[in-house]
């Protein structure tokens, strides 16, 4: 099984690469929440185990979007959502993230709280 990982920063996306190596997970990596939602067109449904996806990237497709397109094929797609934004001052985010039924978790983060979300998103 595997994980697609969406973020614009390499170093975010290295980090959640050794955290799923960590885990014995296989991860696929992308620098654009598009270039996932590509991937998993083509080859992640039934192989992907979950999604950890950044919610903003300048200039391009967002988080939130790229996963409704991800759960219209796969409804029950466990996603963790990883931003730098304030959650929790913003009630949009938080109601797009609820009815996603997606976790998330805020930037920076430390390497322990990526595994313990990753563990508990794949459960």
């Amino acid at each position: 099984m595997a994980i697609i990982a969406a973020d614009a920063t390499d170093y975010i996306r290295q980090k959640i690469k050794w955290t799923c190596d960590e885990l014995d997970m296989h991860t696929m990596l992308y620098p654009t929440a598009e270039d996932a939602l590509k991937a998993f067109e083509s080859h992640g449904q039934g192989i992907c185990e979950g999604v950890v996806i950044d919610i903003t990237f300048v200039g391009s497709m967002d988080g939130i979007t790229a996963v409704q397109k991800m759960r219209e094929l796969e409804p029950t797609l466990p996603v963790l959502f990883i931003t730098a934004l304030d959650v929790r001052a913003d009630p949009s985010i938080q109601l797009h993230i609820a009815a996603l039924g997606g976790r998330w978790l805020k930037k920076p983060f430390y390497d322990d709280q990526l595994k313990a979300e990753i563990e508990g998103m794949v459960g």
